[in-house]
């Protein structure tokens, strides 16, 4: 008698093993697209977080000139965000020149966050101050 497998054997196994695949893999991309969506959203919240801090502490932030606008170039310049990626998590470089943090004065002194992030790719978030940050979505922008 001889050992080994035969071919129905075999391809059993490779139907199997493609069948388990199949399953697997778009389970695995969702799980990678909802981890980098949780980190875009922790990137916009440190972004605003970090606008608040600065001026809170400095009173106002140095650019009074684009209406409490405060693009990314500048809060990277500025506020030295050293420990932050200047790259969004699907890879690609922030567009810094278009992204901004708004603030929104109010009267009593409380102030609320806008931001609107976008990558080179245009993968971007938009975060309004009704918006909470868990429930802002990522989307592919024009």
């Amino acid at each position: 008698m001889k050992k080994g497998f035969t071919l129905i054997e075999l391809l059993a196994v490779i139907v199997i093993l493609g069948i388990i695949l199949t399953i697997s893999i778009p389970q695995v991309s969702k799980y990678i697209n909802s981890t980098r969506e949780k980190t875009m959203r922790t990137n916009a919240q440190v972004f605003i977080d970090a606008v608040r801090d600065y001026s809170t502490s400095n009173n106002s932030f140095p650019y009074k000139g684009r209406d409490r606008k405060y693009y990314l170039v500048d809060i990277f310049g500025t506020i030295g965000l050293d420990k932050v990626s200047k790259k969004s998590p699907y890879g690609s470089e922030w567009n810094t020149s278009e992204s901004y943090v708004l603030q929104h004065l109010s009267e009593n002194n409380v102030d609320s966050y806008s931001i609107y992030l976008i990558d080179n790719d245009h993968h971007c978030i938009e975060l309004t101050p009704e918006k909470e940050v868990a429930s802002a979505e990522v989307k592919i922008c024009g």
